[in-house]
C-alpha cells in the first residue's frame, strides 16, 4: 500500500475503515513484502491501522522457505527467498485479477493492469476465493503469536490447495462441455508454487493440469 501517506492511497485505506461490521473481510498480504518498511510505517501497520474498528483480520502468508530461511536475511533482501504475489480483490461475486499494486502511482498512472470478472465468472472468483480461504488458514494472523512453518503445515497447506484444484478443475471440464458457439476465450486458474511447500525437502510439479 505504498507510504500510505499519498491522497489516493489514504482514500483507498479510508474505504477499507469504513466496512460496515456486519462485513465478512479476509486480507491477505505476503509476510515479508507487508512488513517491508515504507517511510516511517509498512504495508501491514497501514492496513491493520485502517482494519482496527471493522470485523475484517489481516493474514501474513509467509511462502515457506528452503533451509537457508530469509529470516537470517534483512528485509528487502529477505523477499528473495520467495514472496506471494497474487493480486485479486473479490466483493460478493466479482474479482479483480491484477498486477499492480495499492499505491499512488498505480491508481492514477497506470490504470491499464486490471481484469474484472463479473458475475463469478463460471467458478473463477469461487476458486480465488477458497484458495484465499486456505492461505489465510495457513497465514499468521497480524498482531497474534505467528503460524508455525513446519512440514506439517506446510503439508496441510499442499494438500487443501490439490484439493482445491482438483475440485474446480472437474467443475471446469464440465462447463467446457457446454461450450457455446459464440465463446472467445477461457480464464482458467492456475498455481505456481515452490518446491519448498512440499515439507521434508522434498518439491515437483503438481500433478498434469496442477501446477
Amino acid at each position: 500500500v505504498g507510504s500510505a501517506s499519498a491522497p489516493l492511497e489514504r482514500e483507498f485505506l479510508g474505504a477499507l475503515s469504513a466496512a460496515p461490521p456486519d462485513v465478512r473481510m479476509r486480507v491477505v498480504m505476503d509476510y515479508h513484502r507487508g512488513r517491508r518498511a515504507v517511510g516511517d510505517t509498512s504495508s501491514a501497520e497501514a492496513v491493520s491501522a485502517a482494519l482496527k474498528n471493522t470485523s475484517a483480520s489481516l493474514h501474513l502468508f509467509r511462502v515457506p522457505t528452503p533451509a537457508f530461511s530469509s529470516l537470517s536475511l534483512p528485509s528487502p533482501i529477505n523477499e528473495v527467498a520467495g514472496v506471494m504475489h497474487m493480486k485479486a480483490y473479490i466483493i460478493d461475486d466479482e474479482m479483480i485479477l491484477t498486477g499492480a499494486n495499492l499505491s499512488e502511482e498505480y491508481f492514477s498512472d497506470r490504470l491499464d493492469r486490471y481484469v474484472l470478472f463479473r458475475d463469478g465468472a463460471g467458478g473463477l472468483v469461487d476458486f480465488y476465493a477458497d484458495l484465499i480461504e486456505a492461505m489465510a488458514e495457513a497465514s499468521s494472523v497480524h498482531g497474534e503469536p505467528e503460524t508455525s512453518e513446519n512440514d506439517a503445515n506446510k503439508r496441510d497447506l499442499m494438500r487443501s490447495v490439490q484439493e482445491l484444484m482438483d475440485t474446480h478443475g472437474s467443475r471446469a471440464e464440465a462447463t467446457f462441455e457446454k461450450i457455446k458457439a459464440d465463446t472467445i476465450g477461457f480464464a482458467t486458474p492456475t498455481i505456481q508454487v515452490p518446491t519448498s511447500m512440499y515439507g521434508g525437502g522434498g518439491g515437483g510439479p503438481l500433478p498434469p493440469g496442477r501446477a
